[in-house]
């Protein structure tokens, strides 16, 4: 699955063009590969270091990249990779289900938009229970110097 978001002045289209996107966020490693295409060159890339093993992986029928490898092929694109370790984070605050939201607060350090208006967002979409757990894992990531 994959989503654009695109904001401007202008915005002609809800989807990006291959090799036009400024930011390409992979919540997973290899989905960095498999949207690499759409990020243009020079751009930035943020990657979740997790792995989810797909099922060509398990019966045998293909190999997972090594990070190295996928790195390689990531830095043919961009030298601007970071990867985030958003499942560790995310299990210290007591649920490894909020690592995406580590990775967004990651994100939210790279865009220029209020830090409040992304914890209001956070705050109205996710279940009343996991509020808390949620914002503190965006501020995890927000907290972290991931700009290198």
């Amino acid at each position: 699955m994959s989503s654009h978001v695109r904001w401007g002045k202008r915005v002609h289209s809800p989807l990006i063009t291959r090799g036009q996107a400024d930011i390409l966020v992979a919540f997973e490693q290899l989905e960095a590969l498999r949207y690499l295409e759409y990020l243009r060159p020079g751009g930035k890339m943020l990657v979740n270091d997790h792995i989810i093993v797909p099922v060509t992986v398990t019966t045998g029928n293909a190999l997972y990249p090594t990070k190295e490898e996928i790195l390689d092929a990531l830095h043919q694109v961009t030298p601007d990779v970071t990867f985030v370790p958003g499942v560790p984070i995310a299990r210290e605050l007591g649920n490894a289900r909020a690592n995406n939201v580590v990775v967004l607060g990651v994100l939210s350090g790279w865009l220029d938009v209020d830090v409040l208006l992304w914890e209001a967002v956070i705050a109205e979409r996710v279940p009343a229970r996991y509020k808390e757990l949620n914002l503190e894992a965006f501020t995890r990531g927000r907290e972290i110097d991931w700009k290198r």
